[in-house]
């Protein structure tokens, strides 16, 4: 399946994960959590450039933050936020070592698909 549809299934379930978390429907929430971030990891799985693979990675432990953060308030377990915080952490590093690792940080910056911008394209308002 090419990366692109993965990209948008991820996001489709990370937008229920947390439209669901909102609305107070912790179950179906909570049930979101495993498949986004199995995409997260097929996506990392997907990626052949080193300095993408890092933003890919980066946004993973960000699912994993916000993933671990939810379960913790659903079902009351605060000492489960040390993992969100960890996430963080780690996630925030994946995305300098990206930077770092890069060739071009405008270019790797508009493949953080939370940031996608892609240069000389028009937009839909245009076309």
């Amino acid at each position: 399946m090419a990366k692109e549809k993965i990209e948008g299934l991820n996001s489709l379930l990370w937008f229920a994960m947390d439209g669901f978390w909102m609305m107070k429907w912790n179950l179906m929430a909570a049930s979101m959590f495993l498949p986004t971030l199995l995409t997260g990891l097929w996506l990392i799985h997907l990626e052949k450039r080193d300095d993408v693979r890092w933003i890919d990675i980066s946004v993973t432990f960000w699912i994993g933050l916000n993933g671990t953060w939810l379960v913790s308030e659903v079902h009351g377990i605060p000492d489960l936020l040390w993992v969100a915080k960890t996430c963080f952490f780690l996630g925030f590093t994946s995305l300098a070592i990206s930077l770092h690792k890069s060739s071009s940080i405008p270019f790797t910056i508009s493949q953080f698909r939370r940031l996608r911008i892609r240069p000389n394209s028009k937009s839909q308002v245009e076309q």
